[in-house]
C-alpha cells in the first residue's frame, strides 16, 4: 500500500515538471509570435 502512495507521488512529480515545461515552452512561443508581428511592424 505505501509502495502505491509513493508511485503516485512519482507521478505527480513528474506530471508538474512537465506541465512548468510546457508552460515555459508557451510562453517562449508567445514571445517569439510577439517579435515576428513587432518585425512585421517596423
Amino acid at each position: 500500500m505505501l509502495q502505491l502512495a509513493e508511485d503516485r507521488e512519482v507521478v505527480h512529480r513528474q506530471s508538474f515538471s512537465f506541465q512548468s515545461v510546457a508552460g515555459q515552452l508557451i510562453i517562449t512561443g508567445q514571445l517569439i509570435i510577439a517579435g515576428q508581428n513587432a518585425a512585421k511592424l517596423l
